[in-house]
């Protein structure tokens, strides 16, 4: 091979290296994209059992899921600076920030109202702005199936509740679960006592041992952040019903537990935000129909008639059926439901100010 043969050579080798190194630049493959990032604050330890661990878990999946990554502030309470920690998450890149607690809307109105580049989501619907969602999981339902537990298993008809605010989150989950025990107790009584905060173990603790102290229960439940409830109920030796986490496993006092599955919920709307589908005013609320909520497990202490009538009910619930349907009268006797009407969405998420017939404030 002469010279000139060698030269022809090495140039259309050299020319064939720059077409592929083209090609590949153009389409074979793509640069790295950067993750997006979803901001999360928490009013508790993310590692405590409880409201803080369950969601934040949901959270974590449902990202990974999604190729996304967590920016976590943690230990935020409702009376803290909620515009200055907003600010970090933003500076750390977050464009979707979830508010994990109810009252953060509006310690945040401020800097949510000014940052219409970041989408907000928070548990709470009492809040209005264009660039905020609500989301939560339809727990009223679980609340009913567990009254409908409570009703059948209390022998006096007599169920204490444990519960941290007065506000339409908390007040619907008592009125649905005051509706399932009435529903096959109806001269049950629901008896609610405050301690006004999520998460304050000496308080819940207090408001619990009042209630069994009182010889007027037989059973109770509670809406708090943390088990410290069930604890008090299992010192008592007295039945009690869960709610956010499976609390103390293998005791048969531990009668069942309302349950979410916050991977569902989370994974939903993060899923939209990051497909920009989110551009209508909707809200997400998720409950059985998708198995987003439900009952942990029956223990021994419930009878299989019992799980039976909670499964006749959950079905009835996931064909369309609703804990809220008339008539229902409320504890002053006025009809807040006419039978066979059903009561608002709106109405469940933001005006719950009264309680059914059968629940008594005891202070």
């Amino acid at each position: 091979m002469n010279k000139k043969s060698i030269v022809v050579i090495f140039l259309l080798l050299v020319i064939l290296a720059a077409i592929v190194v083209s090609i590949h630049s153009l389409g074979g493959s793509a640069p790295k994209q950067e993750k997006a990032v979803v901001g999360v604050i928490m009013p508790g330890s993310v590692s405590e059992e409880g409201w803080n661990s369950v969601h934040y878990k949901g959270i974590k999946e449902a990202c990974d899921s999604l190729n996304a990554e967590v920016a976590l502030i943690e230990n935020v309470s409702e009376s803290a600076n909620i515009d200055s920690v907003i600010e970090v998450l933003a500076n750390q890149g977050a464009r979707i920030i979830i508010l994990g607690s109810y009252y953060y809307p509006a310690a945040g109105a401020k800097s949510i109202r000014n940052r219409p580049d970041i989408f907000f989501y928070c548990c709470s619907a009492e809040f209005d702005s264009k660039n905020f969602k609500a989301y939560f999981g339809r727990m009223y339902q679980g609340r009913y199936l567990a009254g409908i537990v409570a009703g059948l298993t209390s022998k006096s008809g007599r169920i204490g509740y444990v519960a941290a605010m007065n506000n339409s989150e908390v007040n619907r989950g008592i009125n649905a679960f005051a509706l399932g025990v009435r529903r096959v107790n109806p001269k049950a009584k629901v008896l609610v006592s405050w301690t006004n905060s999520w998460n304050d173990a000496d308080v819940e603790k207090a408001h619990a041992n009042k209630l069994i102290d009182s010889g007027k229960v037989d059973l109770i439940t509670y809406h708090q952040n943390r088990k410290n409830v069930p604890m008090v109920a299992e010192e008592k030796g007295i039945p009690y019903i869960g709610y956010n986490d499976v609390t103390l496993q293998g005791s048969e006092l531990h009668l069942t537990t309302v349950l979410s599955n916050w991977y569902i919920i989370y994974r939903e709307f993060i899923q939209d935000f990051l497909q920009q589908k989110n551009k209508d005013n909707m809200t997400y609320w998720t409950g059985v129909e998708k198995d987003a909520v439900y009952l942990s497990h029956f223990s021994p202490l419930v009878s299989e008639s019992t799980a039976q009538k909670v499964q006749e009910v959950l079905n009835e619930l996931k064909a369309g059926a609703d804990a809220f349907i008339g008539p229902i009268r409320d504890n002053q006797g006025r009809r807040r439901c006419d039978k066979n009407e059903t009561i608002s969405d709106q109405e469940l998420r933001s005006n719950m100010d009264w309680f059914v017939e059968g629940v008594e404030l005891y202070e």
